[in-house]
């Protein structure tokens, strides 16, 4: 009886623009809750997480988007409000998962792939995290079987960067730290991995200006487009401060191609084009908001030991040191974090390879193709712009081999995106 209370109350309530209003006030209760030096008790702790869910009590198929919001704020913000541990999301998904009668099917397919990522793993004595995620991941998938589904998870990305960039832009002065360059100090706000963060705030940045440029091909709701509008405007001056060279170019880059691929007259695009990157060069070059991004720019055309091909140069080498048989199958996940002397790839594809191998690198590379290949040529545009954003960060950053959830779910995104509007008529 409680369950066909909670179902009743929840179809007509969680519709999408209530969705819309019941999370951003639990994001406004999530800033009011989040302070820094400030404590959250466990019991409002847990009674946030509870609300968080709450809609995927008796409607599994918000799953994949409760998930995605509460990991990817919790995870990214200074403070964990919620538990970020992958077994209690293993636990609490596979309950509801035993019970949920509508499965998409596509958890199989997605387990293969999977399994062979984790029978590699198991022959060099590894279990990285990527793993556990990863199995979330792969679960919550099978959760999103219609465009409806495709259209929450979608605003889950807007939710989370908008919340993170309010935290950000509101709380940064307390959290500023020395950037040191030979010829200047410079001062750098973060409170977590900075380039993880800076990909979550992107990821959402991106998906706002898919949505508004009508490339998803979804039906434009008043909320969501005030909603993306002010998730824009929020995530570019919050992407500027953080200063992650990857998420800047991946949110400037990939918002540039759904400007070119969106349905405005051609003068329109020309025109905002022209003044946009008019508008970003003279910024970049005169203004001091972009003091330290201009500083880490230049930083990785020298010789820093920061410097990304440094890294991966001398990780390289390193690895050409090891025998035909140990470059086919790699040397595991853990070994590759530490081999040349750095404790980060910063680099997906040179994961996969020291990790696994060729084998490896073929097989991440045939995932990050996939979407783009699959996809019949009316759906070409909005998923090249997607794979762009992907792509960039898995070059700077190890977003999937470090299993950061919100990536994860941003690649499900992209894949049953296709494979639902694939099955719908053109």
């Amino acid at each position: 009886m409680l369950r066909n209370l909670l179902s009743n109350f929840q179809g007509s309530v969680f519709q999408h623009r209530n969705n819309i209003i019941y999370y951003l006030l639990l994001g406004g209760l999530m800033l009011f809750l989040l302070k820094p030096g400030v404590n959250v008790p466990f019991v409002v702790r847990a009674g946030l997480m509870f609300l968080v869910l709450f809609p995927a009590f008796s409607r599994p198929e918000y799953l994949p988007f409760c998930m995605t919001c509460i990991v990817g704020i919790s995870s990214n913000s200074f403070y964990e409000i919620v538990p970020t541990r992958p077994d209690i999301y293993i636990l609490i998904i596979l309950i509801l998962y035993i019970n949920y009668k509508k499965r998409s099917g596509f958890f199989l397919n997605a387990f293969a792939v999977y399994f062979i990522f984790l029978l590699f793993s198991l022959v060099h004595g590894d279990f990285p995290t990527f793993l556990s995620w990863g199995l979330v991941a792969v679960i919550l998938a099978d959760f999103i079987k219609e465009k409806k589904d495709i259209n929450n998870l979608m605003l889950a990305f807007i939710v989370v960067s908008f919340i993170l960039s309010l935290l950000f832009l509101l709380y940064r002065d307390q959290f500023t730290v020395d950037y040191g360059r030979l010829d200047e100090q410079l001062e750098r706000a973060y409170w977590t991995n900075s380039n993880r963060f800076g990909a979550a705030i992107a990821a959402g940045g991106v998906m706002a200006v898919v949505y508004l440029s009508g490339l998803l091909q979804i039906e434009k709701k008043r909320a969501l487009t005030f909603l993306s509008i002010g998730t824009i405007v929020l995530v570019f001056p919050t992407l500027v401060f953080n200063a992650s060279r990857g998420a800047f170019l991946a949110f400037i880059l990939a918002s540039s191609l759904s400007v070119v691929f969106s349905k405005m007259r051609t003068d329109v695009k020309v025109t905002l084009i022209v003044i946009s990157a008019y508008l970003l060069y003279n910024l970049y070059m005169g203004s001091d908001m972009f003091e330290l991004l201009r500083a880490r720019m230049e930083s990785d055309n020298t010789e820093t030991a920061g410097s990304r091909t440094t890294i991966w140069q001398r990780k390289l080498l390193a690895f050409s040191a090891y025998d035909v048989a140990t470059q086919f199958v790699g040397i595991g996940r853990s070994a590759c974090v530490h081999l040349g002397g750095y404790i980060s790839t910063h680099n997906d594809f040179l994961t996969a390879f020291i990790g696994y191998g060729y084998f490896g690198l073929i097989l991440f590379s045939m995932l990050m193709a996939y979407p783009l290949f699959y996809a019949p040529r009316r759906l070409k545009k909005v998923v090249l712009v997607l794979s762009v954003y992907m792509v960039i960060e898995c070059f700077v950053l190890e977003p999937f081999f470090r299993g950061y959830l919100f990536f994860l779910m941003f690649y499900i995104f992209t894949l049953r995106f296709v494979m639902i509007e694939k099955k719908s008529p053109s």
